[in-house]
């Protein structure tokens, strides 16, 4: 951690620490995260509901999966005003090995998105974001459910995520087959402020 807020010092920047547990006395955690984890040979295979059309998507089609983040207002803890980073970074990424994006479709419109990054035998579901019109009718689980066979596909055996407790996507990660396996909180680092 020295070098971390070491590096905050000399840049004279605020900084995130991501810890599992206070990382001086005081210290409150602005946001903490569950970490959930499966083998991917126990989870349920998932249906996608009726009318429902899961796929990947081309490293030329990144603007629907920006689409849906964008409706959903995910913005990733960016500060209001800001011009969110993600498209450009997820225009870059999805030209990685490893790394994947899906959709949901309804109607021939993009409703739901999800990333896959794997490595080494381990599929990481992150960025899991659904359009307000159509939550609560199972396309986040049938989005987690095309990730993890994308992750075996790709020679997965672990699959993982983390979300925020018992916010939607945690209880779908739950129903799912996943378990929590740890935390991680997000405490911020300002130079020249008592850490002690």
């Amino acid at each position: 951690m020295s070098e971390a807020t070491r590096f905050f010092d000399e840049q004279r920047c605020v900084g995130w620490l991501v810890t599992d547990s206070a990382p001086w006395p005081g210290s409150t955690a602005e946001l903490g995260l569950s970490v959930f984890s499966a083998r991917s040979s126990t989870l349920p295979e998932l249906s996608p509901p009726a009318g429902l059309r899961l796929r990947t998507l081309a490293a030329t089609e990144t603007d629907q999966w920006d689409s849906v983040h964008s409706a959903a207002d995910s913005t990733s803890g960016l500060e209001s005003p800001s011009i969110s980073p993600w498209p450009r970074i997820v225009e870059r990424l999805v030209r990685v090995p490893h790394v994947f994006l899906h959709v949901a479709e309804r109607d021939g419109s993009a409703v739901g998105a999800g990333m896959l990054m794997t490595s080494r035998g381990v599929g990481w579901l992150r960025a899991g974001a659904v359009v307000r019109a159509a939550r609560g009718q199972g396309v986040q689980r049938a989005l987690i459910g095309a990730r993890v066979e994308s992750a075996v596909r790709e020679g997965c055996d672990l699959v993982g995520s983390w979300a925020t407790p018992a916010t939607a996507t945690a209880i779908n990660l739950e129903r799912t087959g996943f378990a929590t396996i740890g935390r991680r909180e997000y405490h911020r680092y300002v130079p020249g402020d008592k850490h002690t």
